[in-house]
C-alpha cells in the first residue's frame, strides 16, 4: 500500500519522462532506511541523495541497505540537497522536520515528512501535542493526508 502511496507522491511535472530525483534526509532510522528500500527500487525515482540528521554524522554505507543501493548515507547538506532533488523525505523527528521543512519549501522542492509536525491542521490541537510545527506551511505533504488528491499536483 505505502508503494503505491510513493509513486503518487512522486510525480514531478516539471520532469515528464524523466525519473524523479528524490531524496531522503533520515536515512539511518528505521522510517529512513525503509524509504531508501522502496525509492532506490521504484521505476519512477532516482535516488539521488540520503542523508544523515545531522550535519556532523560521517558518511557511511549500511550494510542493512548493501543489496538495495549502493550509495552512501552521508551528513546532512541542506543545499545538496536542494540541489540534486526534487522531491525530499523528512524522516526525523518533529522538531528537525519543523526546522528543516520550511528551506526545502522555499527552495521549491516538494516535501513528504513522515513525522507528526505537520500532521494535525488545527492551530490549538498542534501546539498542544507538537510544540515545535509554530507555522504550518501550506504545500507539505504527510503519511496521513496521502490520498491521490492530496499529492498528485
Amino acid at each position: 500500500m505505502i508503494e503505491s502511496h510513493v509513486s503518487q507522491a512522486v510525480a514531478f511535472p516539471s520532469r515528464p519522462g524523466l525519473a524523479t530525483r528524490v531524496a531522503v534526509v533520515g536515512a539511518t532510522g528505521y522510517a529512513g532506511q525503509e524509504l531508501v528500500r522502496l525509492l532506490a527500487r521504484h521505476p519512477a525515482t532516482q535516488l539521488t541523495v540520503a542523508t544523515a540528521s545531522q550535519a556532523t554524522s560521517t558518511p557511511r554505507r549500511l550494510p542493512a541497505l548493501a543489496r538495495v543501493w549502493e550509495g552512501e548515507i552521508g551528513p546532512l547538506e541542506i543545499d545538496r540537497v536542494i540541489d540534486e532533488a526534487d522531491v525530499v523525505f523528512l524522516a526525523l523527528p518533529e522538531a528537525a522536520s519543523a526546522d528543516l521543512a520550511p528551506s526545502f519549501l522555499a527552495a521549491g522542492r516538494r516535501v513528504i515528512d513522515l513525522s507528526g509536525a505537520f500532521r494535525l491542521r488545527d492551530d490549538d490541537t498542534r501546539a498542544r501535542w507538537y510544540a515545535a510545527t509554530a507555522s504550518l506551511p501550506s504545500r507539505i505533504d504527510t503519511c496521513p493526508r496521502w490520498s491521490r488528491r492530496s499529492v498528485v499536483p
